[in-house]
């Protein structure tokens, strides 16, 4: 991922990057339910959806009190939901509107990566403009110094 970042910025071009918090928020939540959800809803890319099933899976944890440390345990999401009608009401309510939110943030992105391409076009117009323009005088200021000399 990173790769494509430099090789972007050589080219001068900008990067569109979302950082998620995520440590803790998917560790009751089924995994593949989850990964089916990016790959389907968000359309990720196979890199990213590979990264995801990297993070989590084999997963372990420790817990520290008074500091006398547990051995690591892995982490093992449960692959039914208990029956809470409530609670899994708001729950999907909750992923919802957070997919909602998720999605406009990423409208939001694009189109000002979108407004910013153009800026960048139309800087790199007027630069150009800007460069003939110059050349122009010094060509017809090296005219002028010639028919004074003749």
């Amino acid at each position: 991922m990173c790769d494509d970042w430099y090789a972007n910025m050589d080219k001068g071009e900008l990067n569109g990057v979302v950082f998620l918090e995520i440590c803790k928020a998917f560790d009751s939540i089924n995994h593949k339910i989850l990964l089916n959800e990016l790959e389907t809803q968000f359309v990720i890319s196979n890199k990213e959806l590979n990264w995801f099933k990297s993070y989590l899976t084999n997963r372990e944890q420790v817990c520290t009190i008074n500091g006398h440390t547990s051995s690591a345990k892995k982490i093992i999401c449960e692959e039914k939901v208990k029956a809470w009608s409530q609670e899994v009401d708001v729950l999907l309510a909750e992923a919802d509107q957070c997919t909602r939110l998720i999605t406009n943030v990423l409208k939001d992105i694009e189109a000002a990566a979108q407004e910013s391409v153009i800026l960048k076009e139309q800087q790199q117009k007027l630069q150009f403009e800007k460069e003939l323009t110059e050349q122009r005088l010094r060509q017809e200021q090296e005219s002028e110094e010639a028919k004074r000399k003749l």
